[in-house]
């Protein structure tokens, strides 16, 4: 699972989806994830690979489309999609009799009355997080992700000498980016030391006696700013790249386990719990936006 918690929604009720939508992405925010929700009014045609990317679906029975909320749940699941689906509606006679005429369906959990909603989305989110919470799905989502934060190292250095010309870029990042030339460790200092020459050249021109005062407010706010990203941005090696580095090294007979010991000794264990997950998808996600904060500087 990547940092993107995505949510199909088929909903008709403009004004009850906006006032949910906060109360769900603050709580996705508290658990490191990027919210994304598309919504959907029922008439729309359903692809397979579009439902196969969701997280979870949120079903109203009553749409004002050609399906309801049942039929469009037997099309999902006719395309092989085992998605969980929160089935809801005020109408409780009419929701239980929907789900009689639909069956069992596997993974498709019903709420009556919309009161009860957003605490019944909660913990079906926790539910398919649970489900990819495990070892192998952590390592794979902390490397991946670590290697997206270098990658934005790498635009930033190559934006910073002016390397970004095609020819010299490639040559760039071949001979040098691309081999143990310059470790992330020295990349992460690079990008430290860029970050602090930027901050002395806006200190330098805010001298300039010929600045307006709304370019004196700015060339202020660049500083301080960039200021701020920079004192977060020295602790990614710490809370991103030694995980990273843990993660891809942990000894095989700890797999699966909820305690992980690096066979490098200079990196400690990881006691794998839901507050070390939601801390470490928040930092990725830290470091990833500062990172594209950075490279607006230089």
């Amino acid at each position: 699972m990547k940092l993107e918690y995505q949510i199909m929604w088929f909903e008709n009720d403009i004004e009850y989806f906006e006032s949910i939508k906060p109360l769900v992405k603050d709580y996705m925010d508290n658990l490191g994830f990027n919210l994304e929700i598309k919504l959907k009014s029922g008439d729309e045609d359903i692809y397979p690979d579009e439902i196969n990317d969701m997280n979870l679906i949120l079903m109203d029975l009553s749409l004002d489309s050609s399906k309801n909320g049942d039929v469009l749940i037997k099309l999902i699941r006719k395309h092989d999609a085992f998605i969980e689906i929160i089935f809801y509606s005020e109408d409780s006679k009419a929701l239980k009799k929907s789900l009689k005429k639909l069956g069992f369906v596997e993974g498709v959990y019903m709420v009556s009355g919309r009161t009860n909603l957003t605490e019944k989305i909660k913990k079906i989110i926790n539910l398919t997080l649970k489900k990819s919470q495990d070892v192998n799905n952590l390592r794979g989502l902390v490397i991946a992700e670590a290697i997206d934060l270098e990658m934005k190292m790498d635009d930033i250095i190559l934006k910073y000498f002016n390397l970004e010309q095609d020819e010299k870029k490639e040559v760039f990042k071949e001979r040098v980016l691309g081999i143990e030339v310059i470790t992330t460790a020295k990349k992460v200092h690079l990008v430290n030391r860029i970050c602090k020459e930027r901050i002395k050249v806006f200190n330098k021109n805010l001298q300039e006696d010929t600045l307006t005062s709304e370019e004196k407010k700015k060339l202020q706010e660049n500083i301080s700013t960039l200021t701020q990203l920079k004192t977060e941005f020295q602790n990614i090696m710490t809370e991103v790249i030694k995980i990273r580095n843990t993660l891809a090294h942990v000894k095989e007979s700890q797999a699966g386990k909820n305690t992980l010991e690096s066979t490098l000794r200079e990196y400690s264990t990881i006691n794998i719990n839901d507050e070390w997950c939601n801390e470490t998808r928040k930092n990725i996600r830290k470091h990833s936006k500062n990172l594209d904060m950075i490279i607006a500087f230089i």
